[in-house]
């Protein structure tokens, strides 16, 4: 099931306006725009608590270099490629 903006930040405890922080520096959940509505699937959130856990490792508090990125989404399963 997907999240809207506001339950998702209620999930991961952060203020909306943090939320738009993260997004326009590029490290926010990918989104799913329907019509004038934005979503964020279950398989965008986990994907995105990914990159966190792996950002935390490194120490990077903001977007993932690319080929981080490109890595763990290799690791993927098929099912939770983005499209």
């Amino acid at each position: 099931m997907s999240k809207t903006v506001l339950q998702f930040c209620e999930f991961e405890q952060i203020s909306r306006s943090f939320y738009f922080t993260m997004k326009r520096e590029g490290w926010g959940p990918d989104e799913e725009q329907i019509g004038r509505l934005v979503r964020i699937t279950d398989t965008a959130h986990r994907r995105w608590q990914r990159e966190r856990e792996r950002a935390a490792e490194l120490g990077i508090r903001g977007r993932l270099p690319a080929h981080e990125v490109a890595a763990l989404r290799d690791a993927l399963p098929a099912h939770e490629h983005p499209p």
